[in-house]
């Protein structure tokens, strides 16, 4: 979970059990893990399989490649004519430099090898998506800090996603006349933006069977041939309006309210 470790009592018994050889196999979804611990992992010997391919310490990983996400997201957007897009997602701040952000890296390299203009203003990554209001007020900051306006937007965060919809609402920007925009977003993540978009959709129930059998054949002491799993997006459209927030309206009445109240209305009229 968020913040040290030290103290919680999940914590100490896993340290326990590991100190005890009572686990065969670790694996990592989301959350810190100190130094500490990761040496004593080694020591133990037991397998662990991570959830970010691609990085230093993901010997055996399972999940989404995120600096893809970001490439490909930022490659669609420029192949449409976006030449000043901006970027927003989660970078985590106790990392020693923003730049080894696998994220941040690949967003800024694409922008470069593709002859598009780099604004860092334009890039915003520190408030995690936990945070009421989070993506609402990064979004805010990215289109009030020049007086020239981005024309793409990535969100790689779907959860700061539905922030970044009601500051687009409110600030009443037409998309997709005056800004193209990209989201990433697990499946059955609604997002009902109310505007055209593109989602790069990933399936959460692919990645847990994925790296549930990596675990159970490390279990087994046999041999993994693939040490990293890279789970593959699907471009999805969200049209205007999307499907689930299309019944939702159905649900409701062409007016907004249910079925039974408009007949009530329309009747003591």
């Amino acid at each position: 979970g968020e913040g040290e470790p030290q103290g919680d009592a999940a914590y100490e018994e896993f340290l326990k059990n590991l100190s005890l050889h009572r686990i065969s196999a670790i694996g990592i979804i989301q959350g810190t893990v100190d130094s500490k611990t990761t040496q004593r992992i080694e020591r133990g010997q037991v397998p662990v399989v991570w959830n970010q391919p691609g990085t230093v310490r993901s010997r055996f990983a399972v999940g989404n490649d995120y600096a893809e996400v970001v490439r490909e997201g930022t490659r669609y957007l420029l192949e449409r004519g976006c030449r000043r897009i901006a970027w927003l997602g989660w970078m985590d701040p106790r990392g020693s430099n923003q730049d080894r952000d696998p994220s941040y890296k690949a967003f800024k390299a694409t922008l470069k090898q593709l002859e598009a203009p780099v604004r860092d203003e334009w890039i915003q990554g520190d408030l995690h998506p936990t945070l009421t209001g989070a993506g609402y007020e990064e979004f805010r900051e990215i289109w009030t800090s020049r007086e020239e306006k981005p024309d793409g937007l990535l969100v790689t965060d779907d959860v700061l996603f539905q922030d970044v919809v009601t500051a687009i609402l409110e600030l009443r920007i037409a998309v997709p006349d005056q800004l193209q925009v990209v989201a990433m977003a697990n499946k059955g993540m609604v997002t009902c933006p109310f505007f055209p978009a593109m989602r790069m959709e990933f399936d959460p129930d692919e990645q847990a069977e994925a790296m549930g059998n990596m675990l159970a054949t490390l279990a087994r002491e046999e041999t993994v041939f693939s040490r990293q799993i890279k789970i593959p997006f699907r471009w999805v459209e969200e049209r205007l309006p999307n499907v689930e927030c299309r019944l939702v309206r159905r649900s409701l009445g062409v007016g907004g309210m249910p079925n039974e109240r408009q007949e009530s209305v329309a009747s003591d009229q």
